[in-house]
């Protein structure tokens, strides 16, 4: 299977294929890769094979193998230590939160202009571009060791940029 790090552009015979995924303009597979011996994710626009789909004698798909769940991980917030984050987030953003979380998030009235979501995250570089990306809309109340880690990366990216315009 090929994965995000463009690294591959084939599906090796040792990788099934489990899932097929529609995701922010991409269409993704999700499958098992013997070499890795885990659940794996690629982008089908970025293989030069077709994928064999789950052959006899392949590996099965495992019993409590939740698609939800994985999708949620892999795809929202990716691959770092997962935490439960408490959030504020301005009103407007609602619909986009619970479209991302799904319905049964937890969410709570914060003050007249924004409200409070709790999650599960991978605290990661990813999910902290995520939160910046809402320009403000959306702050990290808890815990305060991924607080204190956002502010260290904007922090280090203020000094990059300090650096380069001396």
């Amino acid at each position: 299977m090929v994965e995000s790090n463009f690294q591959r552009s084939q599906i090796l015979p040792s990788e099934k294929a489990y899932h097929l995924l529609w995701n922010g303009d991409y269409y993704y597979v999700i499958g098992y890769s013997e070499k890795k011996g885990k659940i794996v994710t690629f982008r089908v626009d970025r293989i030069a094979s077709t994928p064999e789909i789950l052959e006899k004698g392949s590996v099965p798909q495992p019993e409590d193998f939740n698609i939800a769940d994985f999708t949620k991980e892999v795809f929202y917030m990716y691959d770092g230590d997962e935490v439960t984050v408490d959030l504020r987030c301005d009103n407007s953003l609602m619909k986009t939160m619970v479209n991302r979380f799904g319905e049964d998030v937890t969410t709570l009235a914060y003050d007249m202009t924004s409200f409070r979501l709790i999650t599960e995250v991978s605290a990661s570089q990813t999910f902290f571009g995520w939160v910046f990306g809402f320009g403000g809309k959306v702050q990290i109340l808890a815990p305060a060791e991924v607080k204190e880690q956002y502010r260290q990366m904007i922090q280090n990216e203020f000094d990059t940029i300090n650096k380069e315009q001396e």
